[in-house]
């Protein structure tokens, strides 16, 4: 029969003592943390020593108010301030926020005396406190909190008012008689503290503890799932999961536990829950951890359970999408972790390869931006609070068709610039250019033209312009196309039915096209019904694709990178034309073709003929050989297309044009020796262009000899393979990128099967 200790996995797994490399490779992981700045400085830790003093003298003047208000006695009203988190863990870093829990008399009420406008509240004394900003209520959370930033280190504070009317001076709140008489709101409040004080005393060794789970903190940050609000891992839920594992390896150092920790984290058969003792259980009528079937915890999917009592499970917020993230990070981070368990003796551990950022801006195909903005900063943080707190309830409805990874961390656009000088001439009096007149032919700025618009676009010019400077921040969420299930012979019934024992996370299957619009809307109606909404909050949601993400997120240049450039150009642009002579009034500027020069100009003539868009329906390599034969046999209706400029030609030049097919086709038929067929079917043999005679100086392409017949046929072998891969990836890429587009209902706005049949892309 199991004993307790078994069902919970409560008893070690090694108890052997390190080694010395496993002492050197925990000092790496710590100088490696120190070198990220994860450590706050002396001045900082003085400065928080000195923040809570003066908010526990806040608390203790507006405990006294309340009490000479409510004609309690004033001398015996007292509360008591306590930190839990990772403040109090001692695992918090340069600029983290502190957990606060205020623990007073029965009768200073949440609703009452703690929130509101009133001048006895807390909230409103907060609010006239010198060196106090950013006040933030959240009445509503599901543990109540007040946000503040004292001095610029962010605070949060909860409120528990215990069933007494007069506080002892020393209160332990680790005895579960403190919760007689509390509603379910204090009971949350005091567990942060109880189980942050339980968490220390059931880890064997709390420095050990303190460094694996510093840098747990770090991983989880860099990738991305560091929000329990979004449906990741919190600090608690980390704090427990890193406390089991030193459980299981008493002994161990800091970067055995870390690698451990990935190791089992991977292999964990949720949804089994993490206890790190038997839960407690008391006749206080309170709601405790109940996986039973039928009960609600029954459908928890990542359970990490308290240990303090009521025990309940602090992953509450993960959902089927944030799970299957957070697994394929563990798997990622195991496989590092794996490599690091067979380096040689005295061999150094490269931690920078766990400690990677995620490339999430760089991974998925769609994105769906949340737009969240107010008419001042103020606003903006009551409007940002709401707004991030139900983003899981889009993730919800959206996760069920596609892969969805929402980003826990807001995105704040850059101020917006004007945008650079675009053009730079030497003009004279009424130049054609539209620049100042200037006898000298001193350099001067011609700004554009402006376009003639009316009322309409004028407004709504403006209304973007204001959009942009308002304060707002940005949240993204990564959309992919669900993978069809794999499905297995052991899966399959006698009915050819497929059975359903599956994990209750698997994912459904994919649909073949999802309407994004329907779950967006409901999502912004449900957000925007706040009751505390005001005028100036707004919420806009857009689905982007991957290439129209913004460039300042995606790693492109800044705003103030592209002022730069723009000037730079323009002092580049200016030094060039200096030595010019100033252009006379009345000259007219020359044509294209004059400026790109004779020969665009002769080949523009002999392309002439090139319909609209011919660029766009080059044929695929495989089939050029062919296109061009037929081409030069005088059977082509429309001209070979030019090939795309890249990226180093996309200069502002003359369009260069495509030259004419009794150019082209010669030197194809000379390139290629490949047999091609003519106009009348019949097979064709092309013979490879003659090797230039090195007596009349000619020499092949890179200055070296020409190569031999057999070479020459072994390299046209090898082109033709290369070709009809690439042809083949073409094809798969094009019906990709349309599955894609159907599967979004994006309209794409081309006609394929009528641009194939009449030669030419259609726009509908």
């Amino acid at each position: 029969m199991s004993t307790l200790d078994e069902v919970y996995l409560l008893r070690p797994l090694n108890t052997h003592e390190p080694t010395e490399q496993d002492r050197r490779h925990s000092q790496e992981l710590e100088e490696h943390l120190r070198a990220a700045g994860l450590y706050e400085s002396l001045d900082e830790a003085i400065l928080r020593e000195e923040v809570l003093g003066l908010l526990y003298q806040i608390v203790q003047d507006w405990v006294k108010g309340v009490a000479r208000k409510k004609n309690f006695s004033v001398e015996d009203a007292r509360a008591h301030v306590c930190t839990f988190g990772s403040y109090r863990l001692g695992v918090h870093g340069p600029g983290a926020d502190m957990d606060t829990l205020v623990v007073g008399p029965r009768y200073v009420t949440r609703d009452t005396d703690f929130f509101g406008g009133e001048k006895h509240c807390l909230q409103f004394i907060l609010t006239q406190t010198p060196d106090i900003a950013d006040i933030q209520p959240v009445p509503d959370a599901f543990v109540p909190m007040l946000g503040i930033k004292y001095k610029g280190i962010q605070i949060d504070i909860l409120y528990a008012p215990l069933a007494m009317h007069t506080l002892p001076e020393t209160l332990d709140l680790s005895n579960h008689t403190v919760l007689r008489g509390c509603d379910e709101a204090t009971v949350r409040s005091l567990n942060g503290c109880r189980v942050t004080d339980t968490l220390l005393k059931l880890v064997p060794r709390q420095d050990v503890f303190r460094l694996a789970l510093r840098a747990a903190k770090h991983w989880a940050s860099l990738r991305g799932i560091s929000s329990n609000v979004t449906g990741y891992l919190g600090g608690v839920n980390l704090a427990i999961m890193v406390a089991k594992i030193c459980q299981l390896y008493p002994k161990a150092e800091a970067s055995t536990i870390l690698v451990k920790f990935f190791i089992l984290l991977k292999a964990w058969p949720w949804p089994r829950a993490i206890h790190l003792r038997v839960p407690e259980d008391y006749p206080m009528g309170l709601p405790v951890w109940d996986p039973r079937p039928g009960m609600r915890d029954s459908l928890a999917l990542m359970p990490v359970i308290t240990p303090a009592y009521p025990a309940m499970n602090s992953l509450y917020n993960v959902q089927k999408s944030t799970l299957e993230v957070m697994t394929a990070e563990f798997t990622a981070a195991a496989e590092v972790c794996t490599q690091f368990l067979h380096c040689r003796e005295g061999e150094r551990l490269d931690w920078s390869k766990l400690f990677t950022p995620v490339p999430f801006f760089a991974t998925h195909t769609f994105y769906i931006q949340l737009e969240v903005s107010a008419n001042h900063d103020s606003d903006l943080l009551l409007w940002d609070g709401w707004v991030s707190s139900r983003i899981r309830r889009l993730v919800r409805n959206l996760e069920d068709h596609v892969r969805v990874r929402p980003y826990p961390k807001a995105q704040k656009p850059p101020p917006p610039t004007p945008p650079p000088p675009s053009l730079l001439a030497l003009t004279g009096a009424d130049g054609a250019a539209g620049g100042a007149a200037s006898a000298e032919g001193a350099l001067v700025k011609v700004e554009p033209k402006e376009e003639p618009a009316d009322g309409l676009q004028k407004e709504k010019a403006k209304a973007a312009a204001a959009a942009a400077e308002r304060p707002r921040l940005m949240y993204y969420i990564g959309i992919d196309k669900r993978l069809a299930p794999t499905i297995t012979a052991a899966q399959l019934l006698p009915n050819g039915q497929v059975a359903q024992n599956g994990p209750l996370h698997a994912p459904a299957a994919p649909a073949g096209k999802v309407d994004l619009k329907q779950p967006c809307t409901i999502f912004v109606n449900e957000v925007s019904a706040w009751p505390a909404k005001r005028p100036g909050m707004e919420l806009r949601v857009n689905v982007l694709r991957r290439r129209d993400l913004p460039p300042w997120l995606t790693g492109g240049p800044l705003p103030e990178q592209l002022q730069a450039a723009g000037d730079a150009a323009a002092k580049a642009l200016a030094a060039e034309a200096a030595p010019a002579a100033p252009q006379l009034a009345g000259v007219k500027r020359p044509a294209p073709e004059a400026q790109a020069g004779p020969g665009v100009k002769a080949e523009t003539a002999a392309a002439g003929a090139a319909p609209a868009g011919a660029e766009a329906r080059r044929p695929p390599p495989a089939k050029r050989p062919r296109a061009e034969a037929a081409a030069a046999g005088g059977t082509a209706t429309r001209p070979p297309a030019t090939k795309p400029l890249s990226s180093a030609a996309a200069a502002p030049k003359a369009p260069a044009q495509a030259p004419s097919a009794a150019a082209k086709a010669p030197a194809a038929a000379a390139a290629d020796g490949r047999t091609s067929r003519s106009a009348s079917g019949s097979p064709r043999e092309l013979t490879p262009a003659p090797a230039p005679d090195a007596s009349a100086g000619g020499t092949s392409t890179g200055g070296q000899p020409p190569l031999t017949a057999e070479a020459q046929v072994a390299l046209q072998a090898q082109a033709s393979v290369a070709d009809d891969r690439a042809a083949a990836q073409e094809q798969q890429l094009a019906s990709t990128a349309r599955d894609m587009g159907d599967w979004l209902g994006v309209d794409h706005g081309v006609d394929l099967q009528r641009a194939k049949d009449d030669g030419g892309p259609h726009t509908r």
